[in-house]
This record gives C-alpha cells, structure tokens and sequence, in this order.
C-alpha cells in the first residue's frame, strides 16, 4: 500500500513567460523542504543545453513532501518554442500556477498558459514575481491581471514594502492595516458572491464567521470561481511558505475534480471513470526522453494503482509490455516507490514503442484518455547526414527526438527527395539538432527546403513532332500532332484522344501519354512538375517496321517540351492562410511588413488587447517569418499557417527563379 491516499496529493504545472522566476522558485521550493541545500542547483533546469543556454527547454518534475502533503512540481519552459511542454503538462495536473512579472507584466505565453489551463476546466493561482524591482507599481499591475483575466483574480499574498523594502509578504486574510485591509474585503467580497445564500447574509450586514468564509473560499478556488494572486520574490526566497500553504489549503486534490473524461474505442461516446485505487488501472503519457542508453515514460496516474515489476498495457497500440520500477521523480533522479496511486505522476525506465497522450492500463480496455492539441510547426528545413553512412542513423535518431517533441517533426519528401524537419523557429530546430549531434552523434547539414513550385501554361499551343531514327536494322519512328491548353486550377493533368482512323494505334496512344507525363514529371523551364495542362492528341504517322513504344514516348515527349514553351509556361507558388496574433500596438508593422512579402490582407479580428490578422502569402516568403515576426514584435507574436491554394508567380520573381534553376543545372552538367 502506498504511505499516502490521493487525498493528500497536489499537482502544480508551473507555466507562464520565460524570465519570471518559475525554476528558480522551483528550486527555492525544494530547498524548503530540505531536497538542496543551495540555488541554484541545476536540479531542473539540469540538461548541458539548458545550462549552456540557461533557459528551459523541457518541462522538469520534482516530488516534494509539505508537512502533510505530496506535491508534485511540473516546471515548464517559458519560451514559446517550447511551449508544448505546457500542453502537455497542464493536461495532467489539476492546478495551473501562471506565473507572472510584476516588472514586465502580460505577456504571450502567459495568455497562452491561462487560455489552455481554462480549456482544461483546471483551478489557477496567479504567482507573481519581480515585484521588488525599481518602479514597480503593485495596484496598477493588479488591476491589468484582472482587465485581463477577470476582476476574480484576487490578491491572497501580498509584498510587505516595495521595491527594496520588500522583504516579506503578508497573507490577505490575517492583515488588518490599512491597504492590506482593502484587499481583505474585495477577498471576502468575492467569496460570498459565489454563494447565494453567504451574500444575502452579507448584504443584510450579518457577519460571515471566519471558518465559514474559509470554506467557501476553498470550495470557490478549487472550482475556479476565484483566483488567488501570491505575490513571491524567488531571488531572495520570499514567500516559499506562504505559497505552499496555499497549495495545500486551497489547491485541489484528484479526489476533488471532476474524473478525466475518457472515449470508448468502438462508440467514441465520453466515458467517466471512477477516481479510486482499487479500480483497475490507468494513466497517460505525458512526457518521454529518448538517449542512447534508452527511454523514460513519465505518466499520470488516474484510476487503480501501479505496482512496480508489473505488466502495462497500451492502449492506443494495443501492446503489453514488462515494466520493472515505478518512480518518483526529482529532476534526473528517479526514486523507485512500491505503488502508483490515482494522482501520482511517476516514471519508469526502457519501455520502449509507447507515445507522449497514450493511454495505459494493466488489462485490455476499451477507452483512452484524449490527446492533447499542440502547435503546427512554422519552420522547416532540409537536413543531411554529413558522414556517409549515418543516412539509416539519422533518421532513426530523428524520430526519437520527435517522440518527445510533438511539435517537432520529420518527414522525407518524395518530390525533393529531401529530409524534412519542422519545429516552432530557428532555436528550436537549432537546440533539437545540437541535440542530434550530442546525444546521438550524428552531424548534419543544414539549408531551406526546396518550395515545391509548379509549371504550367496559360496559353495554347500546336505542335507536330517527327521522332525519326536509322541505325541498321530496324529503326525508330513515331510522328504525333498534339495541342496543349490550361486546364482548370487543381485538375492537374487531362490526356484527350482524339484520334481517327487509327492513323495512331492504340498501344502507341497510351505510348505517347506516357511520354507527355515523363516529360511533365522532370518540368520544362525550371525543372518543376507541369500540372493543370490538357493535352488532346489529333493525329500522327506510324511506320510499319520502325514503329514503336520507345519512338511514340519520345515523339510524345518532345512534342510536349517544344509546345509548352509556346503556350505561354508560368510558374505556379504555394500560397498558405496565415494567422498572425500580435499585440495591437503592433498591427501596423504586421500589415505593412505583410504588403511587402506580396501578402493580400484577409481581415483581421480582435481578442483583447491582441489582433489577429488574416493573410494569404506565398509560402516563399514567409520561409523564415518566425525569426522577422520575433523581430518586430519582442517574441509577443505568434502565427498559424496552413497551405490554401497555388498562384501564378509574378514575371519579374519568374524569372529570378528560372535563371536560378539554370545556373543550379549548368553545374550538375559540370
């Protein structure tokens, strides 16, 4: 039996912008419970990237003990980059903990993190750090978290002093002195107005008993009706207390949720699981980390329980697999504990096949927890081994640092033949190949990926073509005339016969076809498929002797080459939807800098202080958009992007493609 129930588990996923403080406290937290004796410890942020960079790149988890409680700390990189890790964690925890600075007040990812934890239905505490720096104005900050995010935001710990006065804080409730005091009745304000009953007494002017306020307070955070604002200053290890005792006071237990909804396999219709430890089990994944001396599943537990040496089952692949020791988990260290209980986010070592949102059970069952939502990649780039013979080692290596990124991805693109891998920006894809390189061994090369162009024609044209050839014996020769002539947008490629008479048989027919299409494949003017052209065959001339396959497909071909080239060939570009938020001091910037990538403005919306702008661009010039758009806007903007159609390229880019296709062919000749 476990030493704890699941009553007296927390779990905390610390979200919220890079820089305000969330590792650092982290680690202040364990220090408090005597885990380290020193911050900071690299404890969480213990990859030599991370140190390297001194930023987080993944989410680190920490087991703690508080007086009667189990806490488990999920710290998740604040970067935008890496924001999947916030996905992911804040789909396995019941309270989201945003942090947010009191120097630099809202920005992206804080809106981000807030926006998933209340798709999550999860219960929030506000942290907020940096309230000691020069100039900080604590009540005007308060009152942009609440225009932000709801006038139920309230104060619950707050700065003693400012600025470099502030040396502890005080808890809203136990303060009487003016100022505190203010923030104590809009508290008690708050608290009864998510009672009916509580609020008629308090507009009567009936006192609310002390213990009856603080169990309505508890019920109305835990449901999300209030959101308690602690104020922290991690640098100077304030406020570590106080904040764990709101954790264990007000946060919510497993037991204190509503059960995960689950999904029968065959019905798809919503499944309610009972939150009990002697049900059978389940759980999912939420993290995986992939070297080469193999794999680490981290996982919530949320029904039954987990012995260690037992069989688990996947759910989502319908394998089973031996697991040896289920672990607590304190940043790298893995403490092997006897049972996993509902609540309990534990780890276990070399279980291989099983994927970040999979579902576990320790018996064939018949539903699965939902997989989280992540960000499409914006950012691609071609790869290649730069040692000959790691092609194989590369893209296996690959594939497992996708298994622990879903927004990295990796793909072979059949047109180009190239390597593929997409992520969320340049350092992102830069930290995941650094950690090719370091982890794996395995060097690369790097450039953008080739933009998947079109040929086709807007005009007509008419053309007879004679393939004729003697060389002793038998020779060659195939006569056909064709016309050539646009299709419609997206129809790709449309062969009409309109042969008579037989003058062209029909094995020869099919012959010239295919020599039609083998000349489209490699393109005419750039060397880019030829799509959206009809070819409508009208006559030819057979030999009785020389006639053949072979001489129809090179009839048809060159027939097809020379006619392209008089009916007026164009280049066709992908065109993508593209879905910029930024701040809306930013939209004119956007916009402009959209009109300069040949952009055409779509609309735009609002979504309070943000705007979103709908744009259709060439893909070709939104190749890099995610260090430009960085640039304009400090890392507050964000986009989306998915393709929508194709679009004749204009002239003068044309002919800059073209002459770069050439000059690229003239030295492969060479």
């Amino acid at each position: 039996m476990s030493k704890y129930e699941s009553s007296a588990i927390r779990n905390l996923a610390f979200v919220g912008h890079g820089g305000t403080g969330k590792t650092t406290f982290a680690e202040v937290i364990l220090k408090e419970v005597g885990l380290i004796s020193r911050v900071p410890a690299g404890v969480m942020d213990y990859a030599s990237d991370e140190k390297e960079k001194q930023i987080s790149i993944d989410s680190a988890i920490a087991h703690i003990t508080w007086k009667d409680k189990e806490i488990n700390l999920i710290d998740c990189p604040g970067y935008q980059e890496f924001f999947h890790n916030a996905i992911s964690a804040l789909n396995v925890v019941e309270t989201a903990v945003i942090f947010i600075s009191a120097a630099d007040g809202l920005t992206v990812n804080t809106r981000r993190a807030w926006s998933v934890a209340k798709q999550n239905h999860l219960a929030k505490i506000i942290v907020l750090t940096k309230a000691d720096g020069e100039n900080v104005n604590f009540d005007e900050r308060i009152d942009q978290i609440q225009s932000q995010f709801g006038k139920h935001c309230i104060p619950f710990i707050v700065p003693d002093g400012v600025s470099s006065q502030f040396t502890r804080v005080k808890k809203v409730l136990d303060a009487n002195e003016k100022g505190v005091a203010e923030y104590k009745n809009k508290l008690v304000e708050a608290t009864v107005e998510t009672n009916d009953e509580l609020l008629n007494k308090y507009l009567e002017g009936e006192e609310i008993a002390a213990d009856i306020l603080e169990v309505q307070l508890k019920k109305a955070i835990k449901q999300g009706e209030i959101i308690p604002i602690v104020t922290v200053c991690p640098v100077k290890e304030i406020g570590t207390k106080e904040f764990l005792e709101v954790v264990s006071e007000f946060a919510p237990s497993p037991l204190e949720v509503a059960p995960k909804k689950t999904k029968n396999i065959q019905t798809k219709e919503e499944m309610s699981l009972e939150v009990s430890e002697k049900g059978p089990f389940s759980g999912q994944i939420f993290r995986i980390f992939n070297d080469p001396f193999g794999r680490i599943t981290y996982f919530r537990v949320y029904t039954g329980s987990l012995a260690s040496a037992s069989t688990i089952y996947d759910v989502n692949i319908e394998s089973s697999e031996r697991i040896g020791a289920v672990s607590q988990i304190i940043g790298k260290d893995l403490k092997a504990i006897d049972r996993a209980i509902p609540g309990d986010i534990v780890a276990i070592a070399k279980v291989e096949n099983i994927q970040i949102g999979h579902t576990l059970a320790n018996e064939k069952a018949n539903f699965v927890y939902d997989m989280p939502e992540y960000p499409m990649p914006m950012v691609s780039l071609a790869v290649a081994p730069k040692a000959r013979g790691d092609e194989q080692k590369i893209t296996s290596s690959l594939a497992k640092l996708a298994e622990e990124d879903k927004t990295f991805r990796i793909k072979r693109d059949e047109e180009t033949n190239e390597l593929i891998v997409s992520g969320m920006s340049n350092l992102h894809l830069e930290i995941v190949l650094a950690r090719l390189k370091n982890r794996f061994k395995v060097e690369c090369t790097q450039k953008l990926p080739k933009i998947p162009y079109r040929e086709t024609i807007v005009g007509k044209a008419d053309k007879r073509y004679r393939h004729k050839k003697q060389s002793g014996g038998h020779g060659q020769f195939g006569e056909v005339a064709i016309k050539l002539e646009p299709a419609e947008r997206g129809k790709g490629f449309d062969f009409v016969d309109q042969i008579v008479g037989g003058v062209v048989p029909s094995q020869f027919v099919a012959s010239t076809q295919k020599g039609v299409q083998g000349a489209m494949v490699k393109g005419i003017i750039a060397g880019y498929p030829v799509v959206d052209v009809r070819v409508i065959l009208y006559d030819g001339k057979t030999h009785e002797v020389d006639s053949s396959d072979a001489a129809f497909q090179m009839a048809g071909s060159k027939a097809f080459q020379e006619g392209f080239v008089e009916a007026k060939p164009v280049l066709l570009e992908p065109v993508v939807n593209i879905e910029i938020t930024v701040p809306a001091k930013y939209m004119g910037d956007i916009m402009g800098d959209l009109n300069s990538r040949r952009g055409r403005i779509a609309g735009s919306d609002s979504d309070g202080n943000y705007q979103i702008i709908k744009a259709l661009v060439p893909l070709a010039e939104i190749a890099t958009y995610s260090t430009e758009l960085k640039s304009i806007t400090g890392g507050e903007g964000s986009y989306y992007m998915e393709f929508s159609h194709y679009d004749v390229v204009p002239g003068n880019v044309q002919e800059k493609i073209v002459a770069r296709a050439k000059q690229e062919q003239e030295k492969k000749d060479k």
